[in-house]
Formats: C-alpha cells, sequence, structure tokens
C-alpha cells in the first residue's frame, strides 16, 4: 500500500511540474513591450503609449490585439509617489469580438498597437511625473476565446513628464482647452463656438504642438451628434482628410481616423471605393476586419 501511495505522489508531483513548465513555456512564448513617443509632453497635448506584442517562440500563435478599448490590455499610471491616478474609464470592456476570434502571429513577428491616455483622462494629466504601466490579460476571456493564447503579461514600467504649457504655447492652449471642452462635455448647443476656437488655434497657431490634436477634434466635432441629433459626415470626412494630409503619421490618431471615422464617414456619404483604397493602408487587425464587414453588409456604391 505504501509503495502504491508512494508512487501516485510521484505521479502527482510529476505532473504538477509538467503543468509548470508547460505554463513557463507558454508565457515565454510570448512578450508585451512598450515605449512612449517621447519623456515629456505638454499639458492637454496627446500622451501615447506604443504597444508591441511579439511571438518569441518556435510556433505560430493565435492572440487577441492588445487593445485597451475591450479590455485585452489595462493602462495603470501612478505619480511619483507611486499613488494610482483614477480614470473613469481606463478598460472599457464595451465591444467583445466574435468567438472566434484571433489573429495569428508567426515566430519573430509582432502586433503594434498604440493607445493615447486622453482617451481615457479625457480632459489630460496635470503637470507633473507619472509611471504607465501596460497589462496584457486574456485569462479573464479564457471561456470564450479558446483559439487565443491566454494569460497575463506585463510590459516594462515607463515615465514621462507633463509640463505646463510654454509662454509660446499659452494661447495655443487656452483655444484648445475651450474648444475640446466643450465638445468633450457633449455641450451641443456649442459646437460652433468649439469649432471656432479649434480653428482660430490652428490659423493662428499652425505649428503649435496642439495643431494636430485640434485638427482631429475639429473632425470629431461634426462626427458626434449635434444639438439636431444628426451627424455631419460630409463636413467630418473633409476635417479628418485634413488632418490625415497634414498629420499622416501622427501616433495613435491616423490609424483609428483611417478606421473608425474617415472610413466610415466615407461609407456612409456614398464614397465606398475611397473608403476601401484608405482602409489598405492600415494594418490588419479587429477593427479593420469590422469596416470592411459593415461596407459588404450596407452595400454601398459609388456615387
Amino acid at each position: 500500500m505504501r509503495c502504491e501511495n508512494k508512487t501516485k505522489n510521484l505521479l502527482l508531483h510529476i505532473c504538477v511540474f509538467l503543468l509548470m513548465i508547460g505554463k513557463m513555456v507558454s508565457a515565454q512564448s510570448i512578450r508585451l513591450d512598450a515605449h512612449m513617443t517621447k519623456k515629456s509632453y505638454l499639458e492637454g497635448e496627446p500622451v501615447v503609449v506604443i504597444l508591441s506584442l511579439s511571438n518569441i517562440g518556435q510556433k505560430e500563435l493565435a492572440v487577441a490585439e492588445p487593445l485597451v478599448l475591450e479590455g485585452f490590455v489595462s493602462i495603470s499610471i501612478k505619480n511619483t509617489e507611486g499613488k494610482p491616478v483614477d480614470a473613469p474609464r481606463l478598460v472599457w470592456d464595451v465591444a467583445l469580438p466574435p468567438q472566434d476570434y484571433g489573429i495569428e502571429i508567426s515566430p519573430g513577428q509582432s502586433l503594434q498597437q498604440t493607445w493615447s491616455i486622453n482617451e481615457s483622462y479625457y480632459f489630460g494629466l496635470n503637470p507633473g511625473s507619472y509611471r504607465v504601466l501596460s497589462i496584457y490579460d486574456t485569462s479573464k476571456h479564457e471561456g470564450v476565446y479558446s483559439r487565443i493564447w491566454h494569460g497575463r503579461l506585463t510590459g516594462p514600467e515607463l515615465t514621462f513628464e507633463v509640463k505646463a504649457p510654454t509662454a509660446m504655447e499659452e494661447n495655443a492652449y487656452s483655444l484648445l482647452k475651450k474648444g475640446r471642452d466643450i465638445l468633450l462635455k457633449a455641450q451641443r448647443m456649442r459646437y460652433a463656438e468649439s469649432r471656432k476656437s479649434l480653428l482660430d488655434l490652428v490659423t493662428r497657431h499652425p505649428k503649435s504642438v496642439y495643431a494636430a490634436y485640434a485638427y482631429y477634434l475639429l473632425g470629431k466635432s461634426y462626427f458626434v451628434k449635434q444639438d439636431d441629433k444628426t451627424q455631419h459626415f460630409a463636413e467630418a470626412a473633409e476635417k479628418f482628410q485634413d488632418f490625415l494630409e497634414k498629420f499622416p503619421n501622427y501616433p495613435y490618431y491616423s490609424d483609428m481616423v483611417r478606421v473608425s471615422k474617415l472610413s466610415f464617414c466615407l461609407v456612409k456619404t456614398g464614397r465606398t471605393a475611397l473608403a476601401q483604397e484608405i482602409l489598405q493602408k492600415v494594418p490588419d487587425g479587429y477593427y479593420k476586419q469590422r469596416m470592411v464587414r459593415v461596407i459588404e453588409k450596407k452595400g454601398i456604391g459609388e456615387q
């Protein structure tokens, strides 16, 4: 009997050991990297984190894109004292992809995503020093998405600084703040006032660090519902095209505009062929696939 028990215990220990090894191998097959566009930002300027999920193993893997909006990645921000900086919607968890979701990445390949911290902290961060940590966690979706790799990865801790606007940027920032705050507070009766403030900024201060964000917000001011519940897709498309022409590689907002904003506006105004052409410039991923399905479903032709 003792011999039997010893054998059972030995087998149990071997199984646990193999399970631990399996998890270690699995964890070592994928890596999350992160970096920022720069180390110092002015107050109100978009703060962008660039995430990269890499297959460092020997086999092809199906993974979830490192998307903050769907809750696959959370972004944690702390001040210099190590205290968390609260954000009302840091992980959104609102639009989960279909159950067969998964993007294949071969050994040595990576998926890259960008996230603007301003999308979580709508009105920006106060001047000061901050630390940011990105966490990729698909374990909570294990029962839904059987195809994808499941686990939890932590990216490197990054540091950045937010500074008050310089004397040269003070006027530009005041114009941005006025236009942005009206828009983000959804004060629909004042959207014309918001647009005037943003237009003043890009006209008077075209080389300001705030100019790109102002161009983006101009497009958004037409894209969102107006006080009469309508959306002005033609005007929004024009402003988004202006933004992309002037800032074609602006971190985070450029691809987001192409996929989620401009292509949709073009479809809604009957310019599907141009929308498809724009989508071809964007890396494959869930949002692009969703927009392609919208185009196919609506079947809107060229006008």
